[in-house]
């Protein structure tokens, strides 16, 4: 336990008349007192219909005790967050209280310091308690709701926030250790009002004590994004303010974005100007990188690519979205071409050439996927039929697309398909009406000369003819027919080229000419061996 605080820590006066002012207190009465009641807070015999105590001022409510009467019910739960300096240390405690009603009608009332927080230590002592849900009037009152759960129910209660003012915030952290961190004039300035964040912030700046000369530099954007854990603090050290301390000066107060791009243009020896970094007040961290990504693709200079960067802007759409888009117009410009004409590069109307490149790259990518699909295209042609008796025909799709479309008209996921029929491992068709074959009707799923399913306008069949079962017996009929005769012919086939190749009808110079070769092979293999002997 080295490091801790475990011993015995007062609770703040204010924390009972906090309690003692949240819950509610009773006027209990009886059918044997006629005329009189009892106060729960302060044990006093009142009068009966009053809603106030007349020595303890507490507000009353009205309870009439029978033999059913169960104290159970009258159990209430509070919490208190509390961030305090024990000492030259600051501490969070979580402390939680109970009030019950004993057999006489008086309230008893207890409290349990169920976890603690010292930044000294290297982790807190903790009971696991659910907070969140904060309530509405929070900011009002320093309370939220908060749930806990027990016995299988979910309970409710109130937690209240006890911490330094804002006015005795900095004199009390000057107590502390922490005093050389300057955080009691960050939270002064950022009008904390939780507990635990506030401790949770000094607990921070302790962790990393660099921040004192953040703070001391007039480097509050990045003092702030330190403690707050906006930042990479594998990257925000104290050995890479040091490095950048000169550019960091120049750049006044710049944001952990800027800090990230200064750093990253150095790292990687790129070419840049201080000015470039100014333009990019607000940015991400993640924008430097895709800022050298356009670079190398583009073949631009730093300075090029950020003030195109920094100069997107429109009413409708905020500067993220018109980034990513341009870099989706970079990205199909390259798909397309294998690099990025000049031109096109840093466009004038974004919006315009990106709806151009699109019309180009779908039709593209159609074509593509027309190329992918095609064999399984052909084949599924194959099962094309009509029948006018039933006024109902078999279409094949012309593009793997159609499934697409006729998924969204019909309310269905046939196009979920398109991989599987693309790649040949099912057979999609459509079922339509002679008289208007551009209409969607059904879809079918064959494989294995069977139909796997057939489904209509929410995959059901309430839309279709009365006899369009007979109608698809009907095609199985003729593709099964049709297959039938495929074999027959492929074995007339097999059978008169296995005549032609049998021994009897080769002609017989050439078998006399083989039979010859054979001979000679023979003879050739004996005088070699005579030698050798």
């Amino acid at each position: 336990m080295e490091g801790y605080i475990t011993c015995e820590i007062p609770l703040p006066p204010q924390l009972e008349k906090l309690h003692n002012n949240s819950i509610t207190h009773y006027n209990f009465t009886s059918a044997k007192l006629s005329k009189s009641g009892k106060c729960s807070y302060c044990g006093s015999w009142i009068e009966k219909a009053l809603e106030t105590c007349p020595k303890c001022g507490c507000k009353l409510v009205q309870r009439r005790v029978t033999s059913k009467f169960n104290p159970n019910r009258y159990i209430q739960n509070r919490a208190f967050e509390i961030c305090e300096r024990f000492e030259d240390t600051m501490i969070y405690r979580f402390v939680l209280s109970q009030t019950t009603i004993d057999d006489k009608y008086r309230e008893k009332t207890a409290f349990w310091e169920v976890q603690r927080n010292n930044y000294s230590g290297k982790h807190a002592i903790p009971l696991v308690v659910a907070r969140g849900f904060y309530y509405k009037d929070w900011f009002k009152d320093m309370k939220y709701a908060d749930y806990w759960y027990g016995g299988g129910h979910k309970y409710y209660r109130l937690t209240y926030q006890i911490l330094p003012s804002l006015e005795d915030i900095v004199a009390e952290i000057d107590q502390t250790d922490a005093k050389h961190t300057c955080v009691g004039r960050y939270l002064q300035g950022r009008k904390q009002s939780m507990a635990l964040n506030m401790y949770s912030v000094i607990a921070t700046a302790m962790r990393y004590p660099f921040c004192e000369y953040l703070w001391k530099m007039g480097l509050y954007k990045l003092y702030h994004e330190l403690l707050s854990a906006w930042a990479d603090r594998r990257i925000l050290t104290a050995k890479t303010i040091m490095k950048l301390r000169s550019e960091l000066k120049a750049l006044g107060n710049p944001c952990y974005g800027q800090f990230y791009a200064l750093w990253y243009f150095k790292k990687h020896n790129l070419p840049f100007a201080l000015d470039d970094i100014r333009k990019l007040d607000g940015c991400d961290s993640s924008d430097p990188y895709r800022i050298h990504e356009i670079m190398k693709k583009t073949n631009s200079t730093i300075s090029k690519v950020i003030d195109y960067w920094t100069s997107l802007n429109d009413e409708l759409i905020n500067r993220e979205a018109l980034q990513t888009i341009w870099e989706d117009e970079l990205n199909m410009l390259m798909e397309l071409n294998g690099y990025i004409p000049p031109k096109k590069a840093f466009p004038k109307d974004l919006h315009l050439q990106h709806d151009q490149t699109i019309e180009v790259y779908n039709m593209t990518l159609r074509k593509k996927e027309y190329e992918d699909a095609k064999e399984a295209i052909l084949k599924v042609q194959e099962l094309e039929y009509q029948n006018p008796d039933f006024g109902l025909a078999i279409v094949a799709p012309n593009h793997p697309q159609d499934l697409v479309t006729e998924g969204a008209v019909l309310k269905h996921c046939v196009g979920s398909y398109v991989k599987q029929f693309t790649s040949g491992r099912t057979m999609i068709v459509f079922m339509r009406k002679i008289a208007t074959p551009n209409t969607p009707l059904g879809t079918i799923e064959y494989m294995n000369n069977r139909i796997v399913q057939c489904h209509g306008y929410g995959n059901k069949t309430e839309q279709f003819p009365v006899n369009y079962q007979e109608f698809l017996d009907e095609w199985l009929a003729h593709l099964k027919k049709k297959e039938n005769e495929r074999r027959f012919q492929s074995d007339v086939h097999q059978e008169k080229s296995g005549r032609e190749l049998r021994p009897e009808h080769i002609p017989h110079d050439v078998a006399e000419a083989a039979h010859q070769i054979v001979q000679e092979q023979a003879r050739h293999q004996r005088e070699c061996l005579a030698r050798a002997v």
